[in-house]
C-alpha cells in the first residue's frame, strides 16, 4: 500500500505571500510616483462660528480624517492615504492633506492640498479633481450656489 504524503499549508501560504509580493512590486515598479501642490480659496455668502466642523463633516465624507484642528488660527488640516494592505498587496500609494484656513474674518476660506501617489491618483489633475470635489461638497452643506 502507497502512503501518500499530505500537502504542508505552509507551502499553500508561502505561494499566496510571495504572489502578493511580486504584485507589489509590480505596483511599485509599473507606476510612477507623482507629488504635487496647489492652493485655492473659497468665498462665503456670510461667515459661520461652526465652518471648521462643517469642513471636518465634509472632509469625514471624502474619507479623510482630521489630523489637526487650530483654532486659535481658525486652521483645519485633513489626511487621507491608501489602507496598508493596498500598498502592501497591489504596490498602489496614495497620501492627501488637505488644509483650510478662515481668513477675512470668516468671509473667505484658503485651500491648501498635498496630494503623494502613483496610478494617476498624485498628479495636477488628481489634486484639481479633489479640490473641486472638496469646495462643491461644502458649497452644497452650506446650502450655497455653485
Amino acid at each position: 500500500m502507497r502512503h501518500q504524503k499530505k500537502a504542508n499549508p505552509a507551502v499553500g501560504i508561502l505561494a499566496v505571500v510571495v504572489l502578493l509580493a511580486g504584485c507589489a512590486e509590480v505596483g511599485f515598479l509599473g507606476s510612477k510616483n507623482q507629488t504635487f501642490r496647489t492652493t485655492d480659496s473659497m468665498l462665503l455668502d456670510t461667515p459661520r462660528a461652526d465652518i471648521l466642523d462643517l469642513v471636518a463633516d465634509v472632509g469625514k465624507s471624502m474619507k479623510f480624517d482630521v489630523s489637526a484642528i487650530d483654532k486659535s488660527t481658525g486652521s483645519i488640516t485633513l489626511s487621507s492615504s491608501a489602507a496598508f494592505a493596498t500598498t502592501v498587496l497591489i504596490g498602489k500609494m496614495n497620501n492627501s492633506n488637505l488644509k483650510v484656513t478662515i481668513q477675512d474674518g470668516g468671509k473667505k476660506l484658503d485651500i491648501w492640498l498635498f496630494i503623494m501617489g502613483n496610478f494617476g491618483t498624485g498628479g495636477q489633475e488628481a489634486a484639481e479633481k479633489l479640490v473641486n470635489d472638496f469646495k462643491t461638497r461644502l458649497r452644497e452643506r452650506l446650502g450655497m450656489r455653485s
